[in-house]
């Protein structure tokens, strides 16, 4: 799905693969469930609550939050915003690596730390099987424990 200029919507949607882009506009799904998807936006939010699958995510300028309900990769990057992740599992099994140029990294998540700086964070979650890539150039990283 795609759109120029404008918002993109969805909810309760389930397929193998999934690709959304907006030029220019905020792109939210609540309920998505697909073995891939590919987000990207130039200008404007990345919203996803509900989610289930591997992902790739871009935004030029604008926030990107994700809240999880199941394990996957994430590849996760802004150019100018904050990166959200909410993960609603019990035991997460995820290799984590955070960075940012202009912003701070904060988790709740119980982290056996292999690497942490101002600008960077890397660790393990239980079995860490599941990479978890967060790339801010100017924005904060936060990595929660959803309640």
């Amino acid at each position: 799905m795609e759109t120029s200029s404008g918002e993109i919507e969805l909810e309760k949607i389930i397929v193998e693969k999934a690709s959304l882009r907006a030029n220019s506009g905020d792109i939210a799904a609540d309920y998505l469930m697909a073995e891939e998807t590919s987000v990207k936006t130039s200008s404007g939010e990345i919203d996803v609550r509900s989610f289930t699958g591997n992902v790739k995510a871009e935004s030029s300028s604008g926030d990107v939050k994700f809240s999880a309900v199941g394990e996957a990769a994430y590849d996760i990057e802004t150019s100018s915003g904050d990166i959200t992740v909410g993960f609603s599992l019990v035991q997460l099994n995820a290799a984590i690596e955070a960075n940012t140029k202009s912003g701070k990294i904060k988790t709740n998540q119980p982290l056996q730390l292999e690497r942490e700086a101002k600008d960077r964070l890397e660790g393990i979650i239980g079995s860490g099987e599941n990479p978890i890539i967060l790339k801010a150039r100017s924005g904060n990283i936060k990595i929660l424990q959803a309640k």
